[in-house]
Order: C-alpha cells, then sequence, then structure tokens
C-alpha cells in the first residue's frame, strides 16, 4: 500500500473543487462530486438531507460492523464573489500557491481530507 499522499492528484482536486460554485446554501453541485469522488474509495457513501442547501455528505471506511473511530468534518459553502479579486476566482495555481474562492476557507480542507482517505 502507498502511503505517500499525490501532490498532482491533490492540487487538480482543489481546483476541480474551487472551480464548482458551492456559494451558501447552493452545494448541491459540489455535494454530488465530492459524493462521485469519495465513492471511487468509501464503502458507503450516503448525503444526509439538510433543508435549505446540499446536504451533508456522509462516507464510510472499513468492515460494515466495525466502530465509527473517526469524523472528518468540513464545510462546502463559501462567500459570494467580491469585488476586487485580482486573481481567477474559479482556480489558479502561481508559483506552487493555489489561488480562488474558498481555497483556504474550506475546500483546500475537503481536498486534504480525499486525499489523506486515499492513501
Amino acid at each position: 500500500m502507498d502511503l505517500e499522499i499525490n501532490s498532482d492528484r491533490l492540487k487538480d482536486l482543489l481546483l476541480e473543487i474551487i472551480s464548482i460554485k458551492s456559494f451558501f446554501s447552493r452545494e448541491v453541485e459540489l455535494a454530488d462530486f465530492l459524493i462521485s469522488e469519495l465513492a471511487k474509495i468509501a464503502n458507503k457513501v450516503e448525503r444526509q438531507p439538510v433543508e435549505g442547501c446540499g446536504g451533508n455528505v456522509i462516507a464510510y471506511f472499513g468492515p460494515e460492523d466495525a466502530p465509527l473511530r473517526y469524523l472528518l468534518m468540513c464545510h462546502m459553502d463559501t462567500v459570494e464573489l467580491f469585488e476586487g479579486w485580482s486573481r481567477n476566482p474559479w482556480g489558479e495555481i502561481d508559483e506552487n500557491v493555489v489561488y480562488g474562492i474558498g481555497a483556504l476557507d474550506s475546500k483546500s480542507s475537503l481536498a486534504a481530507m480525499i486525499e489523506a482517505l486515499r492513501v
């Protein structure tokens, strides 16, 4: 088993996540994407409906009868676009730094969690 983070795959995933609009209460498209990515590596993935937003994405790993031990949490929504962006808000890399709406809060956490679960 390869236990090394694939930084290129992680950057690509982060850029894809940033490119998906997920403004507050409009996260359905991002939730759908996360479900499709997690379905590749999880035993089970489900969406927990939450009124007024894309819901919660829940993925299960390990044997079905194993006790639940870990919980990774992160929000999917971003603020609305605002004036003053000097870079592409839908994702860009410059000198190995990723820029874009939600890149820090909190789409990088989503990408990092998925990459960590892959390895």
